[in-house]
């Protein structure tokens, strides 16, 4: 079974397969499953992973960063 996990609202339109343009990522959460995770092409997925990176270095002293999406 494939699970294909999608950015919403995206610059431009996914292929519903393994091979889509974005170079999506592969997960493997069981035998019987991959799940595909395809990349933003607006590119939130690397300020998310920013976000991710400073919340992680700030949190030192006990800061939070909470992100909405």
């Amino acid at each position: 079974m494939e699970i294909h996990i999608i950015p919403a609202d995206d610059d431009k339109e996914h292929d519903i397969d393994i091979l889509c343009d974005c170079m999506p990522s592969l997960e493997y959460p069981n035998d019987d499953a991959v799940m595909v995770v395809h990349q933003a092409y607006d590119h939130r997925n690397h300020i998310e992973d920013l976000v991710e990176d400073l919340a992680v270095e700030m949190n030192y002293k006990g800061w939070e960063i909470w992100v909405e999406t």
